[in-house]
């Protein structure tokens, strides 16, 4: 007789359909808007809980994706631009002299948040420029591709850590 899955309760739906909207990936926010009751503590470590069930974290990843499609994401354009912030340096938008420079079909503009620009003789210039926040888009891609030191990645028996040294040695 095969087992049958755990059917999710009310709340713990609620609280996936949360994380992945209002709460926009707060575990603690989503189990407060799913009704848990409790101080910040509790309600935290219900979300974190939450966040280690196999069904949840399931219903989260589907709703993630339909999420993403619905609003016309592709996942490799998701991840590109992750990566493009998790990993663009300063340095990748000046030029020999180190003015500031920005193309966008070589650099990767989506990791710039602001840009100041200014006049000199008459033309218009950037002068000053900020990237979005490397450890968010960390975070985000590896919550996004289910990386975390010590467990599966991709359901193959390989921490992130082995990935990186096997990938060092192929070259």
């Amino acid at each position: 007789m095969a087992k049958q899955k755990p059917e999710l309760t009310g709340k713990q739906k609620l609280f996936a359909l949360s994380y992945v909207g209002k709460a926009k990936f707060n575990a603690t926010e989503a189990a407060r808007l799913a009704g848990y009751d409790g101080d910040y503590d509790s309600i935290s470590s219900i979300g974190h809980a939450n966040l280690k069930k196999v069904e949840i974290k399931s219903l989260i990843k589907d709703l993630t994706t339909k999420k993403l499609i619905d609003e016309g994401y592709q996942d490799n354009r998701v991840i590109k631009e992750l990566l493009d912030t998790a990993f663009a340096d300063m340095t990748d938008f000046q030029n020999e002299s180190g003015a500031i420079f920005i193309d966008a079909d070589t650099q990767p503009t989506a990791a710039i948040k602001k840009l100041k620009y200014g006049m000199q003789d008459g033309e218009l210039f950037i002068k000053e420029f900020e990237l979005h926040d490397k450890k968010w888009a960390l975070e985000m891609l590896s919550k996004l591709l289910d990386m975390k030191s010590g467990e599966e990645v991709h359901n193959h028996k390989l921490t992130f850590s082995d990935f990186i040294r096997s990938e060092s040695e192929d070259k």
